[in-house]
C-alpha cells in the first residue's frame, strides 16, 4: 500500500510524493503544501492528506464517488484558484497540471458555454452551495466537450469555507437540451 500522500503530518514545504509521481509545486499562501498528480487508485489518499491538512471532514459518500471511472477531479481555493487535479483531469482537458494550477476552472469556458450556466455556477459558489449541471467545456487544443459536473464546497471543522472540489466526467456531444 502507497503511504499518504501527502503524509497529513509532513511539515509546511515538505514533498512526499509517492514514488514515480511528477511533482507540480504551487505556492497557494501560508499552510499550503505543494501537490501533484496523483493516479486515479491515489485520489483518494491524496484528498485525506489534504483534509488532515485543512482541516475538513471527507464524507464517505465522496470516496464511493471516487471509485467511478474515468472521474476528474478539481481542487480550488476558496477563491477558486485551482491548487489541486487528479491525472484524469489532465487527460480530459489537455491540460498539464503545471498550466492550471493557480488559475480558475472558468479557463475551460468558452464561446459556446452557456452564460445561463456560468452564471449560476459563479452564483452557487459565491453562497457556498453545491452546484450539479452539465457545463461546454473545451479541451486545451479547442476542442469542445461536455462535461457533468458536481462541484462541493468544502468546510474546515470551524465551519469555515476552505476549497471547492469538483467531481467531472464527460458526457457525449451534442449537450441535451
Amino acid at each position: 500500500m502507497r503511504p499518504p500522500f501527502p503524509p497529513a503530518d509532513a511539515p509546511l514545504g515538505a514533498v512526499c510524493p509517492p514514488p514515480r509521481l511528477p511533482l507540480f509545486p504551487l505556492a497557494m499562501g501560508p499552510g499550503f503544501l505543494p501537490l501533484a498528480v496523483a493516479p486515479a487508485d491515489g485520489d483518494w489518499a491524496a484528498l485525506k492528506a489534504l483534509a488532515a491538512r485543512h482541516d475538513w471532514q471527507l464524507p464517505l459518500r465522496w470516496r464511493r464517488e471516487l471509485r467511478r471511472p474515468g472521474l476528474a477531479l478539481v481542487l480550488t481555493d476558496a477563491a477558486q484558484q485551482i491548487c489541486w487535479v487528479n491525472a484524469r483531469f489532465t487527460a480530459m482537458s489537455g491540460y498539464a497540471a503545471a498550466a492550471v494550477l493557480g488559475r480558475r476552472p472558468n479557463l475551460l469556458q468558452g464561446a459556446g458555454t452557456a452564460e445561463r450556466t456560468r452564471a449560476t455556477i459563479r452564483q452557487r459558489l459565491q453562497q457556498a452551495r453545491p452546484f450539479v449541471g452539465t457545463v461546454l467545456n473545451y479541451r486545451r487544443n479547442g476542442q469542445p466537450y461536455a462535461c457533468h459536473v458536481r462541484i462541493r464546497p468544502v468546510h474546515n471543522a470551524a465551519g469555515l469555507l476552505t476549497h471547492f472540489l469538483a467531481f467531472e466526467h464527460e458526457i457525449p456531444l451534442p449537450l441535451p437540451l
